[in-house]
């Protein structure tokens, strides 16, 4: 213990006597260990914390399973048998996304919330900061108009004022009363993107029972009961509902999953991509150190020869200069955790909503502390031990005769130094790599052509209470008085209501439609519109015509194909007057009108086959083409929708760009971050190259000056001193491309339109470092041409 407080008070003193050296390595460090604990950060609050509930391992969810292993919403009916059947659960409860319109002063406001069962919050083993959760039978007609509210809403401004047990609200026109309100630190578990919802309201029972709620099932396993008995169970009761209901139940089966699991889904992968990223970063930041450490032992080989001249033991001086390095590293650990919180929030909310779970707080807490300590003591240690033996291994009689020429001009040391210049330049190529494809997938996913033209187009989503609107007749009765309003303003060319989309399976007339053979059909995206949908949107009808007026009576049922669907269904055949069914047994029979255009509802997405019906219910989104600025039209277009109806809400407001630019926010996101990562990396390298170039050319000064009095020419001086720089750099980037053809499979799902194994992004991203290397080089290159032969020969 003497021993170590020494090398300690060794180690201060050492270092405050060399305050430059010593803050530029605590600022590199700091930055790859900052970044390096921001992103654990997010990493140990979304993978490895366990959920903020009530023994969360016993939280799962429950799927449909069907024959092509899709994970599907559950309806009511299974719900409820589920519920009868199982005995592995404590407590079932299932929820649906509810988004009610609330009625206060100055009209209608949208609210983000879900119906659940009763025992929702029994499941989660929570409870309400004030009043009570839903009772047994508040499901029922009549006894179900009671809301618990959450944050959102209470935080909100007019929700601030309406927030008190027993208070009515308004809701879709019904009035609802707020018997309980959740807790501040209640956070929900991401299922299905709700975040933060506003308000609770139980599912009323009849909608279970007649089956046209589609669902999400969450259990809580009893004391002992692990998930693979509650899997083996569930299948169980899968099979016997299958034998029970064969039209409804045949070859599905049920998915008992980790609740847990399903609220990291899609944020692991990426989170440990970028957890690899800056492990990246941090490890280039240790060699820049290593080389810096290097020619500081370099000055101070004396001191080190003449201690084991007398009588220090290698492994005592290696301790200490060791000691100097996990100093380093825990210093630049102190400054990484402080820049690691500003980088944290950062990350955090340069993300669009929802991408990062927040079930649990994302903060700077004990284990991420711990972390961040360990990474600072391995660093130190990485990054030490190489300069601290190279240091130590020269015969102690040779070292003290050289001493003033120092250890720096070694073959060891030189092929060391190189040796982590070529580790920065690999690990740089592999991140730029990274960066470089994701930014290649970013121009594809903008080159992409939507097949429709989505400039000055304003998109916005109305929802209509069923109380007030229960009828067909009543939704087309709104929406065709709201497009007459709408499309008298000035500056508005055109507008129409659609709903988008569910994935139906289809067959044609002709086949043979039972519920294995349905099961078994393709798949198609199902739309129902108004009739210039097509006109708003600007998609073009190549065959038959559009939607009448006529058509939304019903009978005969029409529809509007695309050209993917009709060459799926009828190949090399005219499909207009042709039917086809979806989805239903016994079939329900669509008869084509018109062929348009393919699209592609979301940027990342491929073409598919598509269908249009004369369709419209209580939720609809709403499509404007104006003449020039939409945003100018939005005061209006809510003016008009206000006059017809104060309870209809106008909500997610935005130009159709804004929103084709979100469906990508998570790609963009993850390639700004990749390439800043990867940029901070090339700049390091660079620094590094540069480092090593001008220690080199310092430690040469008397070779160049010989070189130079024998008659070499400058020229020859500088493209030597820059073919000794580039030689390691050159291997860097061999090296780098092998490990980045091997690493950029880990992103493969996420790229667009661009292969892992790209070529131009390879080859572009090396000539990058190479530019950069040489750049690095020309500055010691060129002071070595200026050395003075007589100068350095009389230094010497």
């Amino acid at each position: 213990m003497e021993s170590l407080l020494q090398d300690l008070r060794h180690s201060f003193r050492t270092l405050r006597k060399k305050p430059g050296f010593t803050a530029i390595a605590v600022l590199t460090l700091a930055l790859g260990i900052g970044a390096t604990t921001a992103i654990f950060s997010i990493l140990y609050a979304v993978v490895l914390q366990p959920l903020p509930f009530e023994h969360p391992e016993q939280l799962v969810m429950l799927w449909r399973k069907d024959k092509h292993s899709n994970l599907n919403s559950v309806s009511g009916p299974d719900f409820l048998d589920w519920s009868r059947e199982s005995d592995v659960f404590s407590a079932l409860a299932a929820g649906a996304i509810y988004d009610p319109a609330l009625t206060a002063t100055g009209g209608a406001e949208h609210l983000y919330g879900i119906q659940v069962t009763p025992d929702f919050f029994k499941v989660l083993g929570i409870n309400v900061a004030r009043g009570r959760t839903f009772l047994p039978g508040e499901d029922q007609g009549g006894k179900n108009h009671v809301v618990v509210v959450g944050k959102g809403f209470w935080t909100w401004g007019p929700g601030a004022d309406l927030t008190s047990l027993g208070k009515t609200l308004i809701l879709n026109g019904e009035k609802f009363t707020i018997i309980g309100i959740m807790p501040e630190e209640f956070r929900f578990p991401q299922i299905w993107g709700i975040t933060d919802p506003e308000v609770f309201a139980p599912v009323p029972i009849e909608r279970l029972q007649n089956g046209n709620q589609q669902m999400w099932v969450i259990g809580r396993l009893k004391s002992g009961v692990t998930p693979a008995q509650a899997q083996a169970q569930m299948s169980t009761i899968s099979r016997r509902l299958a034998e029970q209901y064969p039209e409804f139940d045949a070859g599905t089966d049920i998915v008992v999953q980790s609740l847990h699991e399903e609220v990291e889904h899609g944020s692991r992968q990426v989170l440990l991509i970028l957890l690899g990223a800056v492990g990246f970063l941090l490890l280039i930041a240790c060699a820049n150190v290593a080389n810096m450490l290097l020619a500081q032992t370099t000055g101070r080989y004396r001191e080190i020869a003449i201690r084991m001249a007398v009588g220090a033991g290698r492994w005592r001086v290696i301790r200490q200069l060791l000691t100097e390095s996990v100093l380093l590293g825990l210093a630049g650990g102190v400054v990484g955790v402080l820049l690691s919180i500003w980088l944290k929030e950062s990350l955090v909310s340069f993300s669009p909503q929802g991408s990062i779970p927040q079930t649990n707080p994302i903060a700077i807490n004990f284990w991420v502390l711990v972390f961040a300590a360990s990474v600072s003591v391995i660093s130190g240690l990485i990054f030490g031990v190489a300069p601290a033996i190279q240091a130590t291994g020269a015969n102690v009689d040779q070292a003290l005769k050289e001493a003033t020429r120092g250890a720096g001009g070694s073959v060891g040391a030189r092929r060391l130094r190189d040796g982590l210049v070529t580790c920065e330049v690999a690990l740089s190529l592999v991140l730029l790599v990274g960066g470089g494809l994701m930014i290649r997938s970013l121009v594809a996913i903008l080159r992409t052509d939507a097949g429709f033209n989505p400039r000055n187009v304003l998109t916005m989503q109305m929802t209509l209470a069923e109380s007030k609107y229960p009828k067909a007749e009543q939704l087309d009765s709104f929406y065709q008085r709201t497009l007459e309003r709408v499309e008298s303003l000035p500056g508005i060319r055109s507008a129409a209501f659609y709903q988008c989309c569910s994935l139906e399976r289809v067959a044609a007339e002709g086949k043979t439609v039972t519920e294995s053979a349905i099961a078994e059909a393709p798949r198609a995206l199902q739309l129902g519109t108004t009739a210039d949908f097509f006109q708003v949107l600007q998609i073009p009808l190549l065959r038959g015509r559009g939607f009448t007026a006529s058509d939304y009576s019903g009978e005969p049922r029409v529809a509007v194909i695309n050209t993917i669907m009709a060459r799926l269904l009828w190949p090399g055949q005219d499909p207009i007057g042709r039917r086809f069914t979806a989805a239903r047994v016994p079939p329900k029979w669509f008869q084509v009108v018109g062929v348009v255009g393919d699209i592609r509802w979301w940027s990342t997405d491929n073409t598919r086959p598509q269908f249009y019906l004369p369709e419209m219910n209580n939720w609809m989104n709403f499509v404007v083409r104006v003449s020039s600025d939409p945003s100018a039209s939005i005061k209006s277009i809510r003016a008009e929708v206000a006059q017809l109806d104060p309870g209809v809400p106008v909500f997610e407001i935005q130009t159709m760009e804004e929103s084709r630019a979100a469906e990508s926010a998570d790609l963009r996101g993850i390639a700004v971050v990749l390439t800043a990562f990867a940029m901070i990396a090339a700049l390091l390298a660079a620094v590094g190259i540069y480092a090593v170039i001008s220690y080199s050319v310092s430690q040469r000064n008397h070779e160049i000056g010989v070189r130079l009095a024998l008659g070499a020419g400058h020229g020859d001086v500088f493209r030597q001193v820059v073919g000794q720089g580039m030689r390691p750099v050159l291997i860097g980037i061999v090296f780098g491309i092998g490990a980045a053809l091997l690493l950029a499979r880990l992103i493969a799902s996420m790229l667009y339109g661009v292969r892992p194994s790209d070529p131009l992004t390879l080859v572009a991203v090396a000539l990058l470092l190479a530019a950069v290397a040489a750049a690095a080089s020309f500055i010691p290159a060129r002071r070595a041409t200026r050395v003075d032969p007589i100068i350095a020969l009389r230094y010497e």
